[in-house]
């Protein structure tokens, strides 16, 4: 007889954020895309990208946005100058929302509160 058995669901994210590298797959991905993004761009050395890194990875499990087929992406700024220059980021973290190819805002730091806020503007 089998006693104190305990049985746990797995509640594990799955990632869905995708990092990009380098301009041509910036293009293809992000701006050749019709697909509305979210783009990351952090840092390996910035704690505040750190602490919201898990936020994000949820955010793009959420039906609400998948079901609008909106795309997570990342880019690490220290070996992706070329798009860092391109969108004038100088904070990190900073997230920035696409559709249609175009860069329609921002959000400058870690504040899970203002990306899901421009998430839901970008699902609509």
């Amino acid at each position: 007889m089998i006693r104190n058995v305990r049985f746990f669901s797995n509640t594990r994210v799955v990632k869905q954020v995708v990092e990009l590298n380098g301009m041509a797959e910036f293009k293809k991905s992000v701006l050749q895309s019709k697909s509305p993004a979210l783009v990351d761009f952090y840092a390996d050395w910035c704690q505040p990208c750190k602490a919201i890194a898990p936020i994000i990875d949820k955010f793009s499990n959420e039906d609400a946005y998948t079901k609008k087929n909106i795309k997570f992406y990342k880019v690490n700024v220290d070996s992706n100058e070329d798009i860092v220059m391109e969108y004038g980021i100088s904070a990190m973290p900073t997230f920035g929302f696409f559709s249609n190819g175009d860069i329609s805002h921002k959000v400058i730091g870690a504040s899970p509160q203002k990306v899901k806020e421009s998430l839901d503007q970008l699902s609509q």
